[in-house]
């Protein structure tokens, strides 16, 4: 399976090592982050599928800590990585409700057997969200003035970014303010009718009327451009016949 993974790891040759040694297995390197605030950096700006993260990161904040709070704020899925097979450590990681364990140093095959493994799960967890989104709901509720409003998805044009905040923008001339990161509201969206375009931008793919270059045109003529780490994913994504 392919997957978009943020390596978090403070020691720089080893997170060249690994990444290198996932990149020949086909897999995508979003970031390499020393620390906490440059994790959390990447996970807000990339959305990564997997976070393979350091147990003993030289930070403010170690690599438990730090898989706890991504955990409370995106749920992003965390694999560990660690030196260390003490019952202590073991006992303090699980508290983040880790994917796995990678023992250091590395075998390709343990690295690729966690991966695949995490991935597989991820999948049948999204198909089993999927059904009963599918069979229950077609909307959400958001937050309008003192009260909640739903939302069909198939009035979402797009959503934008702004500091800790997301702006979603209705074909009916109307704004929400949700009080979540972009990645988490598109957690919240069909993968199959919405993606990410840029770092700032999700877009309803029905509400796309052309692609120029790296500008995505929307049914209302607004422009959205593509950034440059999701245009591969953009264009896997929209079905083309040429």
């Amino acid at each position: 399976m392919s997957a978009n993974i943020l390596i978090v790891e403070d020691e720089f040759a080893i997170a060249l090592d690994l990444q290198d040694r996932l990149e020949s297995m086909g897999y995508t390197i979003v970031e390499l982050a020393h620390n906490y605030k440059d994790a959390l950096a990447a996970t807000i700006e990339f959305s990564p599928d997997l976070v393979l993260m350091d147990i003993n990161l030289n930070d403010s904040k170690t690599g438990i800590e730090t898989a706890i709070l991504f955990k409370e704020k995106f749920n992003t899925p965390v694999i560990f990585c660690t030196a260390l097979t003490d019952k202590s450590t073991f006992e303090s990681a699980m508290k983040a409700q880790p994917f796995g364990f990678i023992n250091k140093p590395f075998d390709n095959d343990e690295l690729r057997n966690n991966i695949e493994l995490t991935l597989h799960k991820l999948a049948e967890n999204d198909s089993q969200k999927k059904t009963r989104d599918e069979v229950v709901e077609d909307f959400i509720f958001v937050k309008d003035k003192n009260r909640l409003c739903k939302l069909d998805f198939s009035e979402i044009e797009y959503a934008e970014a702004m500091d800790n905040y997301t702006n979603v923008y209705s074909n009916k001339n109307k704004r929400y303010v949700v009080s979540t990161y972009l990645g988490e509201f598109l957690n919240h969206l069909p993968k199959n009718k919405f993606i990410r375009v840029h770092r700032s931008f999700v877009v309803s793919i029905n509400a796309i009327k052309a692609i120029e270059g790296n500008q995505i045109i929307l049914i209302n003529d607004h422009s959205i451009t593509i950034g440059r780490s999701y245009l591969k994913d953009v264009m896997s994504k929209i079905h083309r016949v040429t």
